[in-house]
């Protein structure tokens, strides 16, 4: 694929559902983009550390079963400096006091979660949250530290958050 005539791009797609790889490599082809698709769980990458520049994953984060190792998987084969994109189906804070944002989760409960922001590794900065069609579906990113935050991220720091 060429976006940009000096710029190399490689694109890889994973997923635990073979189905969904197949539809995934039915749809490069028919576009005639190369991508290598992998059968693989989200919480076992197999990507060294550092690896990519920018992860994205839309339409699924919410029925996961460990939310919280999965983005630390995602922040671990990033690039320090690089961008995690992530987006999916939920009511807006503004969306949720209205009869409309009821009548949302009531239909589809994946509507009534949160965004995982709380569940974000400490290892990332700018972090933005927004929200899109009609207040139905989020648009959360962040980058990964620099190496040089990294290097003083000290070990012993705990991210903490509790709900009451």
């Amino acid at each position: 694929m060429e976006l940009h005539p000096e710029t190399e791009i490689v694109f890889v797609g994973v997923d635990l559902s073979i189905g969904m790889l197949r539809v995934a490599q039915r749809k490069f082809s028919e576009a005639q983009i190369a991508v290598p698709v992998l059968h693989t769980q989200v919480m076992e990458l197999p990507f060294d550390d550092d690896s990519f520049d920018v992860v994205t994953h839309s339409r699924g984060i919410n029925t996961f079963s460990d939310i919280p190792a999965a983005l630390r998987e995602w922040v671990r084969v990033l690039k320090p400096n690089g961008f995690l994109w992530i987006g999916d189906e939920g009511v807006s804070p503004a969306l949720r006091k209205t009869r409309r944002g009821a009548e949302i989760m009531k239909d589809n409960k994946l509507f009534g979660l949160q965004p995982p922001l709380r569940h974000l590794p400490p290892q990332v900065k700018n972090i933005s949250l927004r929200w899109l069609a009609r207040d139905t579906f989020y648009c959360m990113t962040c980058q990964k530290l620099s190496e040089e935050e990294l290097r003083g991220l000290s070990p012993l720091k705990v991210w903490f958050t509790a709900e009451i």
